[in-house]
């Protein structure tokens, strides 16, 4: 067939075994139900050398996805050997703007090899609209996306991997129905924790929203992630270990002034999610938490410069505006 892999298939005792020994220090054992990974040790699609060469130029006037639709997609797909590259690809949102970018699997060296570049502005891609929001409400967004990996499974892929990605959100109702159906449980938990004012109101009155990761050889640095609305300012910075599944991110909140609000309305003002991609938890930090009237109050061992970042944000009267800046002044 086209799609093969170089190594046979692995029995269900093989693939224990295998991932019981690439385990990271301390976790559970699989007797002791260990959280599955999310990156595991399945091996990358190859393809095989037919000798074929071929070029497919494929477009779309529309494309429904139910809540939300996209515009003329268009993508040239080429295939020469073991290297499929879909360059360029392009679709515009329900009300303009547009991505565009390419994607390419080469696996014709000793291991597979992926790149993905994204760049665009002005798509209002709402999948987390609802079917009968208007467009014109959904958030343009602009996307920055550059990643490379290299290796023969996911797990070698994820722990490899390079680039950053960059995210712009301008104002907008975001739906909790929506927010529902597109993350899972934990990440729906978390909304609600961190925003208690969004289950007062079907919609969530976005001003904007910044998100900036870089990842080096599979840590992922999030640094930051600002969600400014019309009631909170949410701001979280920390890291996710692709190599070990492992999570460290803090959240810092803060109610919007004039809303006649103290801090204490708020019930955890400090978060912090640990545990693993598989397995998320929330978790605050004893040995800083104090408690505050009613609210635990968690600095969750924040260092002095995040400290300073999350004080700079939370009360500037312009966060994402700020954020922008930091992130372009670290990117020159």
């Amino acid at each position: 067939g086209w799609w093969n892999s170089d190594a046979p298939e692995k029995s269900t005792e093989q693939s224990t075994e295998q991932s019981t020994a690439t385990r990271a220090p301390g976790d559970k054992v699989p007797g002791d139900k260990a959280p599955a990974w999310v990156f595991d040790d399945r091996p990358i699609t190859r393809i095989t050398d037919h000798g074929v060469s071929l070029e497919l130029d494929l477009g779309a006037a529309l494309v429904d996805l139910g809540n939300t639709q996209l515009h003329e997609l268009a993508v040239v797909a080429r295939l020469s050997g073991q290297r499929l590259e879909l360059e360029p690809f392009s679709l515009q949102g329900a009300a303009g703007g547009k991505y565009a970018g390419r994607f390419v699997l080469d696996g014709a060296g000793p291991q597979p090899t992926v790149d993905l570049q994204v760049d665009g502005q002005g798509v209002r891609l709402g999948l987390a609209a609802v079917a009968d929001q208007d467009p014109a409400t959904i958030p343009e967004t602009e996307l920055h996306v550059d990643l490379h990996g290299t290796g023969a499974t996911a797990r070698e892929m994820a722990s490899g991997l390079n680039g950053a990605l960059r995210l712009y959100a301008g104002p907008g109702l975001v739906p909790a129905a929506g927010l529902e159906l597109l993350f899972n449980d934990f990440l729906t938990e978390l909304f609600s924790l961190l925003n208690p004012f969004a289950e007062k109101s079907p919609y969530t009155r976005l001003e904007c929203s910044v998100a900036a990761a870089d990842i080096v050889n599979g840590l992922v640095t999030v640094s930051p992630l600002l969600l400014n609305s019309e009631e909170i300012t949410i701001f979280s910075q920390g890291t996710i270990d692709l190599r070990t599944e492992k999570i460290d991110l803090s959240f810092n909140t803060r109610p919007r002034t004039g809303l006649g609000l103290s801090t204490s309305v708020l019930i955890n003002p400090f978060i912090k999610v640990g545990g693993r991609l598989a397995e998320p938890a929330i978790e605050l930090d004893p040995k800083s938490a104090v408690v505050s009237g009613s609210a635990a109050v968690a600095t969750v061992g924040l260092s002095l410069l995040a400290k300073s970042l999350s004080d700079r944000f939370l009360s500037s009267k312009d966060p994402c505006g700020d954020a922008r800046k930091e992130i372009e002044k670290r990117d020159e």
